[in-house]
């Protein structure tokens, strides 16, 4: 009885154990592992994902082994200071995170490491961020370390690239492990701190033609921190205590940083910087049109002294983005071959800092004024020569009428008057 009492409590403690471990194993939840997906239409795969949604704005909320490819236009990702960890994908897979033929997405607060494909489009080999076929998409405060290369641009314009922490990349195959180009120009670079790299940038264009890229916003804002600008040009002083060299940073024949950072750029201070450019849309409105063409008139206030508007565009039922050129304080377009239906349009515009503001605004183009006033001209000059024929018809009946019942009537006869005697 007492060796059948021992098995029964060895028994109970082995389950208490066995129950304990499993509450345990609970508790620690693993860390993601795989792709996570941004979707065209805005969810996001697998739903278990750890990404919230609030509008337009994706947030990561804990680090990951794996990749994020992002297949939706005109959001926000932010990294939330989490680590995208490729390296320790059970796929394999060498992203970080994915941007394909996508356009206004900014991708912050990120940080990618331990990856040959940081933040990469397709399978564009050895980049850190690819953006492929993109443009207006805005690169800003991500660490960008230990890749094979940091980034990226394949036939790819209008991007900005700000803010960034690129450390320690260096791939053994090819000669730059900082940005690549590929037939892409008219990129903005600027307040990057570019750190131990193997090479700091360059263009692979090979037969294609060069990128050419500005790589600095001018005095006194400046350009980027390279940090063998100084063995490189020992004589470069600072300029009137602004923190800017005096000699540009040649990158390559045809790309020059012309107002290199003498120090390491502080990211913090682009966090006061962060406001988006505010669109006044004053026309359209929410309200039906009777033509289809509708002006397009908007203003935009950057609201800080030292930014200035650098791209603004629409996009008019999500179609893509049509750029527009304006020097004046409010820009007025005219958009002809309006469908009549329900649309809508959308401005965007990027300041100097790489933030970009949109708005929005639904209209109607109804039956066009001038297509129902050649309808009315066209029922009248069919309408009116027939009323007037019709008119002309009956008057000659009515006179033909009255002719015959004139001839008809005979004359009274006279009766001969006898006076009585």
């Amino acid at each position: 009885m007492t060796r059948g009492k021992a098995i029964i409590a060895f028994s109970l403690l082995l389950l208490c154990l066995t129950a304990s471990s499993t509450v345990y194993l609970h508790l620690v939840k693993a860390q993601h592992q795989g792709t996570i997906t941004i979707n065209t239409d805005g969810s996001v795969s697998p739903s278990s994902a750890p990404i919230t949604q609030s509008g337009n704005e994706y947030t990561l909320t804990s680090n990951i082994d794996g990749s994020i490819e992002i297949d939706k236009s005109s959001i926000i990702f932010n990294g939330n200071s989490h680590i995208i960890n490729g390296e320790a994908s059970i796929s394999g897979e060498a992203f970080g995170i994915t941007l394909e033929r996508v356009t206004n997405v900014t991708v912050t607060n990120t940080t990618v490491t331990n990856t040959g494909n940081g933040i990469l489009a397709l399978d564009e080999p050895t980049a850190g961020i690819n953006v492929y076929y993109g443009g207006s998409n805005v690169i800003k405060g991500n660490n960008i370390s230990n890749n094979y290369n940091a980034m990226s641009f394949v036939e790819s314009v209008g991007n900005f690239v700000l803010a960034n922490n690129i450390t320690n990349n260096h791939n053994p195959y090819v000669i730059v492990s900082a940005l690549m180009f590929w037939g892409s120009s008219n990129n903005t670079i600027y307040h990057n701190n570019f750190i131990n790299n193997t090479s700091p940038a360059g263009d692979a264009s090979y037969n294609s033609p060069s990128s050419v890229n500005v790589w600095d916003t001018g005095y006194p804002i400046g350009g980027n921190y390279w940090s063998n600008y100084q063995s490189l040009f020992p004589n470069a002083k600072e300029v009137d205590s602004s923190g800017i060299g005096d000699t540009a940073y040649v990158i390559d024949k045809q790309n020059n940083d012309n107002y290199p950072l003498m120090n390491p750029f502080n990211t913090t201070f682009e966090t006061q910087q962060s406001t988006s450019p505010q669109i006044s849309l004053i026309s359209p409105m929410n309200q039906t049109y009777n033509d289809s063409s509708v002006a397009l008139t908007f203003s935009v206030e950057v609201l800080s002294p030292i930014k200035s508007v650098s791209w603004t565009g629409y996009s008019l039922d999500s179609e893509p983005n049509v750029t527009m050129i304006s020097n004046n304080p409010i820009t007025n377009v005219t958009i002809s071959n309006i469908t009549i239906g329900i649309h809508n349009i959308t401005v965007y515009a990027n300041d100097s800092y790489g933030n970009v503001g949109s708005q929005t605004v639904n209209f109607t183009v109804e039956k066009q004024q001038t297509e129902i006033f050649v309808n009315t001209i066209i029922i009248a000059v069919i309408t009116v020569p027939v009323a007037i024929i019709c008119l002309v018809a009956i008057l000659l009946v009515f006179r033909r009428h009255r002719k015959t019942s004139n001839s008809n009537q005979r004359p009274f006869p006279t009766v001969g008057f006898i006076d009585p005697i």
